[in-house]
């Protein structure tokens, strides 16, 4: 038999339960980062810090405006699996060409663009990954490969 306290303790529990169920993952946030911002190692380490405070997991997207792919991605973020992919992330946009002088220094290397890095506490990038993982940049080739990337798994089809 229950005492009062457990159902209590029940029913918060219960309510814990219901409330991650239905309040559904993060929106994911953007952030243009300019070099007017200073260095790229400080600027980095500050933004993973924001992304700390609002619970979302901080990446880098390297990208750069001549990059049709880059505009492919962009273009699809309005999809469903896509909102999916991104959801819970602090997205940190570089332009390639514009960073081009400081990102050796804070530890990328692109195998080309579009490129997304995952941070370390530091700013430093961990793991990357980009349009080798999906081909062709359509939704559902990009959404899956990269929800994966984003929550810390490898996908299943990288071999890894």
């Amino acid at each position: 038999m229950f005492r009062s306290w457990q159902w209590s303790v029940a029913a918060l529990f219960l309510a814990v339960i219901v409330y991650a169920e239905t309040r559904g993952p993060s929106e994911p946030a953007f952030v243009d980062l300019s070099p007017d911002a200073g260095s790229l190692r400080d600027s980095l380490k500050k933004e993973v810090g924001r992304a700390k405070e609002k619970g979302l997991t901080p990446v880098v997207q390297m990208t750069a405006t001549w990059c049709v792919p880059c505009r492919q991605l962009e273009a699809s973020m309005g999809d469903a699996a896509m909102q999916d992919a991104f959801a819970g992330t602090y997205v940190i946009r570089l332009d390639l060409d514009a960073w081009k002088s400081q990102l050796a220094d804070a530890g990328f290397t692109t195998g080309g663009v579009p490129a997304f890095f995952r941070l370390g506490e530091d700013g430093r990038p961990v793991a990357m990954i980009n349009g080798g993982a999906w081909a062709e940049n359509i939704p559902k080739n990009m959404a899956p490969p990269l929800k994966w990337f984003f929550r810390g798994w490898d996908h299943p089809a990288s071999g890894r």
